[in-house]
């Protein structure tokens, strides 16, 4: 919108707008990409994920973020036309943060102006509660602005310069952002969790991403894909546990980047907490920790939405209590998963009472593929049966479910961590499609 209201009023180039929103302008200063043009298709095509972007030395943006060189996720197909880029540098637009492999402008500032700034980018991806964005840090902007020379504005061809405070935007024309796609629980929509038990490998998560992107878009659901860095929590010390945290973090911002999908991970400790919030949308509560209150006050403290596994050893009236330990540290988006409850050892049972009490405390999950293990069967693994992952999930679809949880795997029998319970690609698109058609069965009935 800036640069639109730049172009009209100190520019003088009348009916000055985006492409988006009059495909008829005369003067398109911010366009569609060049990449987009010839794409149809309009689900995760977007520009998605994290791209580098390169600070002008001395610029407003430069001393917020306090170096050259930062990382930001996008969302968007529109971008600062290059070519009225010359026109709006000479009259004194700045486009002090630029994409050097793209060449596109990633944030713009006023010559002289002390906190006039605009960026391409969505700065609150990557801001949390406890760490915020330097592009909305007050301690950040106090110190960049107390370094900034005094409003000099340029010169308008109209009464009113573009940085009045008494600038009205008209209604009819107003440019609304990328609306950030941050998981929400409940709401009448069934959310699809999916994905391996663990990261096996860049180029694995990749693949298992994209699949779960394409089944989940085929039957016109939303999806976070979840995977794990780490499984601290494995029967052996000698069981694959994941890449670690910082390499299993790069892996996800990749998949994030490269299939638009959230995503979801296991945090096991609170120091955990921050580095994962930075990248992924939805943090997980392992069900063995469901009561541990620091966890519980860390993640719930990062401002992303929290998944709690109740324990296989917890009545579901306890989880009211998880649920106010995350309230008090302000999260309210909350999701509360049905993961079966020991019967005996070594096996485990599903009581379906379980998720309309917990519905009565936050929006309830199903994870049919860990109701279905046998906890420490195999001696150093555990066992399970996926042939019963999909009936349970049908019964859970009829009591009532706000998201559906399953690991799914190209290779269940050669995955690296719960493949006895993790289901085909196949045996999924089959229960998805179950699962709705018993949704509807409900509605229509109502």
């Amino acid at each position: 919108m800036a640069v639109i209201e730049f172009a009209r009023d100190v520019l003088g180039l009348d009916k000055a707008n985006s492409n988006e929103f009059d495909e008829g302008t005369p003067h398109p200063v911010v366009s569609l990409m060049a990449d987009q043009k010839q794409v149809s298709a309009k689900g995760g095509t977007m520009r998605l994920g994290a791209y580098a972007c390169t600070f002008k030395p001395g610029s407003l943006a430069s001393r917020l973020y306090g170096r050259q060189e930062i990382s930001e996720r996008h969302r968007h197909r529109y971008e600062l036309n290059n070519a009225y880029r010359a026109q709006l540098e000479e009259k004194g637009m700045i486009c002090s943060g630029v994409n050097e492999q793209l060449g596109l402008v990633e944030v713009i500032e006023l010559s002289g102006h002390p906190f006039f700034i605009g960026c391409q980018y969505h700065p609150e991806f990557q801001s949390s509660r406890i760490r915020s964005s330097p592009a909305s840090s007050r301690r950040r902007w106090s110190s960049a602005c107390a370094r900034a020379s005094p409003c000099r504005r340029p010169r308008s061809r109209s009464r009113r310069s573009s940085c009045s405070p008494a600038r009205r935007w008209p209604r009819r024309e107003r440019v609304h952002g990328e609306r950030s796609e941050t998981v929400k629980f409940g709401g009448g929509q069934l959310l699809l969790i999916a994905g391996p038990c663990v990261i096996e490998g860049e180029e694995f998560a990749l693949r298992h991403a994209r699949r779960v992107a394409e089944i989940a878009q085929r039957h016109g659901l939303a999806a976070v894909f979840k995977c794990s860095f780490d499984k601290a929590n494995r029967t052996s010390g000698k069981s694959f546990r994941g890449p670690g945290l910082k390499e299993g973090l790069r892996i996800l911002a990749r998949v994030k980047q490269e299939t638009g999908l959230e995503v979801l991970t296991d945090v096991h400790e609170v120091a955990q907490c921050a580095p994962a919030a930075e990248v992924v949308d939805v943090l997980q509560i392992p069900a063995f920790l469901c009561r541990q209150t620091d966890l519980l006050l860390a993640a719930g403290g990062t401002g992303r939405a929290v998944n709690v596994k109740k324990g296989q050893f917890l009545a579901p009236e306890d989880m009211k209590n998880v649920v106010e330990k995350l309230a008090e540290a302000g999260c309210r988006n909350v999701l509360l998963t049905e993961r079966g409850a020991s019967f005996g050892y070594n096996n485990l049972v599903v009581d379906m009472r379980g998720l309309v009490t917990m519905r009565q405390f936050a929006p309830v999950c199903f994870d049919a593929t860990h109701s279905v293990q046998r906890p420490g069967s195999q001696g150093t693994s555990t066992g399970g049966d996926r042939t019963l992952a999909p009936p349970l999930a049908r019964a859970a679809a009829a009591v009532g479910i706000d998201a559906l949880f399953c690991e799914v795997h190209e290779d269940p029998d050669k995955a690296l961590s719960d493949g006895p319970n993790s289901l085909t690609f196949a045996i999924w698109d089959g229960l998805v499609g179950d699962v709705l058609r018993i949704r509807s069965a409900l509605a229509a009935r109502d």
